[in-house]
């Protein structure tokens, strides 16, 4: 059943420019998760600022649980949609502590205090994502990648329905962006977790994604994941060539020099 749709979506920047997408239409089902894909510039982060409503589309509508997203109030729309960004921009020396404490405002009282509940799911995913030792450490005393795993403990704690990401593996080593793509595939299979995200990232995103969204020239072309890992749709949508082997559970990408 679909949970968020995009139908026949069109948006610009400005009206000197093209379509960045044009007539889109999408649907994302309730547990799915999907990897958004393309070259830079094909309007991934755009897509996503549309889901979040950041960005309005010039044309088109988009439903979420089968009402128009703009029906929704911010405080509606927050407890239902989490949004991890590409990065916070200027940052606010607040500790690790009261930044993953701040994904708990849309369920907080008048005066944002936390009540108990509300601490609970603070430390759970502070401990999940690794960074309960550092909740006392301010946001611009951190690495990149534990900022990172910050980010998503705060979009986390919000318990949303639908989890937003772009490029959340962006920052960390190997290990932990292994780890963080763990845990997000468990919350998406025992907590029905829906999860869409953008990656540049083919090898972790055969690994890990149900399906695949593919943004090119202004389209979006959606196929089960395994279906779309193929020399052919490497080369035709990235221009690289590449060795495709079927594992026991993904297909690895090898990009071969040219």
């Amino acid at each position: 059943m679909s949970f968020l749709e995009l139908k026949k979506v069109s948006f610009k920047y400005d009206d000197s420019l093209p379509l960045l997408l044009n007539d889109v239409s999408i649907n994302f089902a309730q547990g799915d998760f999907d990897f958004l894909i393309g070259l830079n510039g094909a309007g991934k982060t755009t897509l996503l600022k549309l889901l979040i409503r950041r960005l309005s589309p010039v044309s088109g509508e988009i439903m979420l649980e089968r009402k128009n997203i703009s029906s929704f109030s911010p405080k509606e729309l927050s407890r239902i949609i989490a949004y991890v960004p590409q990065d916070y921009g200027s940052i606010f020396p607040f500790t690790i502590y009261d930044f993953v404490a701040g994904g708990r405002t849309p369920f907080m009282n008048y005066f944002g205090i936390p009540n108990e509940k509300d601490k609970r799911v603070i430390d759970k995913y502070l401990d999940m994502l690794g960074i309960d030792g550092l909740k006392k450490k301010a946001l611009t005393k951190v690495s990149g990648g534990e900022l990172r795993r910050a980010m998503l403990a705060r979009a986390l704690a919000q318990q949303p329905k639908i989890l937003i990401l772009d490029e959340p593996n962006a920052h960390l080593d190997i290990e932990h962006q292994i780890k963080m793509f763990e845990l997000l595939e468990f919350m998406n299979r025992e907590e029905g977790l829906t999860v869409i995200t953008v990656s540049h990232d083919l090898n972790l995103t055969s690994m890990f994604s149900k399906n695949v969204v593919l943004l090119n020239q202004g389209k979006a072309i959606k196929s089960r994941s395994p279906e779309f890992f193929n020399k052919e749709n490497v080369k035709k949508y990235f221009n690289v060539n590449s060795e495709i082997n079927a594992r026991e559970n993904f297909t690895s990408v090898t990009i071969l020099r040219s």
